[in-house]
C-alpha cells in the first residue's frame, strides 16, 4: 500500500471545474513572466530596487522573523487574490500577470548580477510551491468571479456563496500548506 493513495492524491489537485482556470493563470503567468525577463533596464532596475527597498528590513532579523513575514505576505496577499475574484476576476488576473512580470524582473536582474544558475537556485526551491499556490487562489478567485458575472447576466442558479466556502476550505487544504513549506525554503535560502 502506498503512503498517499491515488484518491488522497487527488484531493489536493483542482477539481475539472477549477482547471480551465489553472491552466489559463498559468499560461498568462508564463507570458508576463517573459515580458519581464525582456522589459528594459530601466523597468527592470525600478522594480528590483523597490523589491529590494520593500524586504531588505527583514533580511537582517531572526529566522523565525523572517519566516513569519514571508509567511503572512503570502497568506494575505493570496487570500485577497481569491476573495476579491468577486469582482468579476479581474484581481486575480492582475495578481498573477503582476507576479509573473515581478518574477521574471527578478530572475533577469538576478542572472545579470550572480548568474542564471544560482538565480534558479535560489527562485526554484520556494517557487515550486509559492506559484502553484498562487495560482491556485487566483484559479479560486477567478473561477468565483465568473459566476459573479453570469449572475448578473441573469443566470440565478449559481451559488456564489457555496462556492466561495468550497474555494475557502481548499484554501485551507491546499494553498496554506504549501505557503507554508515555501516560506520554510525560502527562509532557509534568506537567512544562510
Amino acid at each position: 500500500m502506498t503512503l498517499l493513495s491515488r484518491s488522497r492524491l487527488s484531493s489536493f489537485l483542482p477539481e475539472p471545474a477549477i482547471r480551465p482556470y489553472v491552466f489559463f493563470l498559468s499560461a498568462f503567468f508564463v507570458v508576463a513572466f517573459v515580458a519581464g525577463m525582456l522589459a528594459p533596464p530601466s523597468i527592470r532596475g525600478g522594480l528590483t530596487d523597490a523589491f529590494n527597498l520593500a524586504t531588505e528590513p527583514y533580511l537582517n532579523q531572526s529566522g523565525g522573523s523572517v519566516f513569519l513575514f514571508i509567511l503572512l505576505n503570502n497568506l494575505i496577499a493570496t487570500l485577497l487574490t481569491l476573495l476579491l475574484g468577486i469582482a468579476f476576476g479581474i484581481l486575480p488576473i492582475i495578481a498573477v500577470g503582476f507576479n509573473g512580470f515581478l518574477v521574471g524582473v527578478l530572475c533577469r536582474e538576478g542572472a545579470r548580477v550572480v548568474g542564471y544558475v544560482k538565480t534558479a537556485l535560489h527562485v526554484l526551491p520556494h517557487g515550486v510551491f509559492e506559484i502553484p499556490a498562487l495560482l491556485l487562489a487566483a484559479s479560486y478567485g477567478l473561477w468565483i468571479g465568473m459566476a459573479a458575472l453570469q449572475r448578473t447576466r441573469g443566470r440565478r442558479n449559481r451559488d456564489i456563496r457555496g462556492q466561495m466556502k468550497h474555494a475557502l476550505r481548499r484554501y485551507a487544504a491546499i494553498i496554506i500548506p504549501l505557503l507554508v513549506i515555501a516560506a520554510v525554503i525560502e527562509t532557509a535560502l534568506v537567512v544562510t
